[in-house]
């Protein structure tokens, strides 16, 4: 008999007898029919109906064979798919009436299922990892809030002197505002780690605006009695800066849960920018024209930090589906390799013990450290050469602006390339390089060749942060990525307030210039050079890449496995649809006719 359209999952061997179909169905009316049960992970029971011996004396109209299931369903994950043998009525319809039916589609909705079902279940068992838009809102806010700290940070920076006449103090207390966040950086930094662990991203970056908003106002409070009370002022600086360890070393973990692999270090370049610096140079100056503008100042930051926190409250602690199959905690269901939780102290001394850690550590921390010094001391290294202070300023926001660029070209180029270590040794010794031009541009009628230089400096060591970040996640596995970012930026602000009190003793009060800091100069440089010098032995592994190459591999080798054991056990069940349906019909057109002889 002709037909087109099989249910066929799979070619048997040769040598089982269920590839015949006289053999499978080759059945004595009063014996059992067989149909099979196929469910998704390849576990098939063959199930009997019983004929009733005593049915064949019946009229012809009741006479068909045993009942039979009417339909069978096989379900290969999210789809289904259903064929019908027919009942008892359309059966006896088409028997008695002499008619075959000959083809099988007027019986079955034939199973389209082979291998690639099943491919498909193997594949949709897990979602397809995805960055949704969300995460690109919700990273819009992060750095919105990374810019409100920036913004409280150079509140005062670019009106020293406003505010030093505001209040009644000297700069040398001016100074210690910016001191004070250093000193919180590094105090707050021991806990961010666990703080990300107990509450979440979303809840811990709502924590830090809180914080951020509330240090904010009480500094309005501190500005707004008579006399204005820099003990208040100091107190609420104190905790707003509690707040920045938080946003920024936020940075891996949220990349980790919001984005996907090629994508993770553009959003942490987003969030280590520092746009809010750049708006602060430009912003304080133009609303601090005297000391009567000073509380307004401090209001227009309060605000901007309360408005860069409401937000926090309507996002979501996670995407719908995750943006990435990372080493996850338990061994997952393909039996690929599991990532061990670790303890805070365990996951600390394991990279205190790693060395490749260990010079990745003394490499961020230079080269952040050197920034945070030459940005703290510029006024004063240039200065005693007769530069004012709008040229220092001018000199410091393009520094800003260069920085930005470098931190914006940083993060698709590692997502591209994952160079790490290239890209490293290339921009460690053009870092050094400009801090060694320092020693030389610096001095009088040299303008140009000091904001160019100062442009350069900030573009390649901003150029190194993600690198170094990203870097500090890889050769950590399996420490957490916060803990690891969180050490990483801690130590950083710690080298960066040292790096501040050494070179301020550099201070050659009697020289030529008065109170130069040439010799703050060299010493700047040869803390570069050991940079330098780390970076180009650093070789550390890529210890989180390989173990995903790992788990990627078994996750494809179990599913590969899966398809190969439901197709099998498929196989050993395999029948022919069309060919069922016509050994069917010649069985009940001959149990007919023996009953009608049986009647005459």
């Amino acid at each position: 008999m002709p037909y087109s359209n099989r249910t066929s999952f799979m070619t048997a061997e040769q040598d089982s007898p269920r590839t015949s179909r006289k053999t499978s169905l080759e059945q004595n009316p009063t014996t059992n029919f067989y149909h099979n049960e196929i469910h998704f992970y390849g576990q098939s029971r063959l199930h009997s109906h019983q004929n009733q011996h005593d049915r064949s004396h019946l009229s012809p109209s009741s006479s068909i064979s045993e009942d039979i299931e009417s339909s069978h369903t096989v379900i290969n994950g999210s789809s289904q798919t259903v064929y019908s043998l027919p009942d008892h009525d359309t059966m006896h319809k088409a028997t008695t009436s002499g008619k075959a039916e000959a083809d099988p589609n007027h019986y079955t909705t034939i199973i389209d299922s082979s291998t690639t079902a099943t491919t498909a279940t193997a594949a949709s068992a897990l979602p397809e990892p995805k960055t949704y838009p969300i995460a690109w809102v919700l990273l819009f806010f992060i750095v919105l809030i990374r810019a409100a700290v920036a913004i409280f940070a150079n509140t005062f920076s670019p009106i020293p002197s406003v505010t030093a006449d505001f209040m009644g103090i000297s700069l040398s207390s001016i100074n210690w505002l910016y001191n004070t966040m250093a000193i919180c950086y590094i105090v707050a930094s021991f806990f961010t780690s666990y703080l990300y662990k107990k509450i979440g991203v979303k809840w811990s970056l709502f924590l830090s605006g809180l914080i951020l908003s509330v240090g904010c106002w009480i500094r309005w409070v501190a500005v707004r009695i008579n006399p204005p009370s820099f003990p208040i002022l100091m107190l609420g600086q104190t905790i707003a800066s509690l707040s920045s360890p938080i946003s920024l070393n936020i940075m891996t973990t949220f990349a980790v849960i919001w984005f996907t692999e090629n994508r993770r270090a553009t959003a942490g370049m987003f969030i280590v920018s520092n746009y809010g610096a750049i708006i602060a140079m430009f912003l304080m100056p133009a609303i601090a024209t005297g000391k009567d503008k000073i509380e307004l100042t401090v209001i227009v930051v309060a605000s901007i930090a309360t408005v860069a926190t409401i937000p926090f409250l309507f996002f979501p602690a996670k995407p719908p589906t995750p943006a990435s199959y990372s080493v996850v905690a338990t061994e997952t269901k393909a039996g690929a390799p599991a990532k061990p939780e670790l303890t805070l102290r365990q996951g600390t001394m394991l990279l205190l013990r790693n060395p490749h850690f260990l010079i990745l550590l003394i490499i961020h921390s230079l080269n952040i450290g050197l920034s945070i010094a030459w940005n703290g001391l510029m006024n004063q290294a240039i200065a005693p050469y007769g530069y004012t202070d709008n040229e220092i300023g001018n000199i410091a926001a393009i520094g800003v602006v260069g920085g930005t660029f470098g931190c914006l070209m940083s993060g698709p180029i590692i997502d591209r390339t994952k160079q790490h270590k290239v890209l490293l040794k290339i921009m460690s010794p053009l870092m050094f390089s400009t801090y060694i031009a320092l020693i030389f541009v610096v001095k009088k009628d040299s303008f140009a060749a000091i904001l160019y230089t100062n442009m350069l400096s900030q573009f390649f060591l901003s150029f190194m942060v993600p690198v170094c970040v990203e870097l500090g996640v890889e050769i950590s596995y399996p420490v957490t990525e916060s803990l690891s970012t969180s050490i990483l930026w801690q130590v950083s602000q710690l080298i960066g307030f040292i790096l501040v009190l050494v070179m301020d003793l550099f201070r050659d009060v009697n020289g030529e210039p008065k109170d130069n800091l040439y010799k703050a100069l060299i010493f700047q440089a040869a803390i570069a050079g050991v940079c330098f010098f780390f970076s180009m032995i650093f070789n550390g592994p890529m210890a989180r890449t390989e173990a995903l190459k790992v788990q990627e591999k078994a996750a494809a080798t179990a599913a590969q496995s899966e398809i190969i054991t439901n197709n099998t056990a498929m196989s050993r069940y395999h029948y022919d649809s069309s060919d069922t349906m016509q050994t069917l019909t010649e069985t009940n057109q001959a149990r007919t006719q023996h009953h009608c002889k049986e009647e005459v």
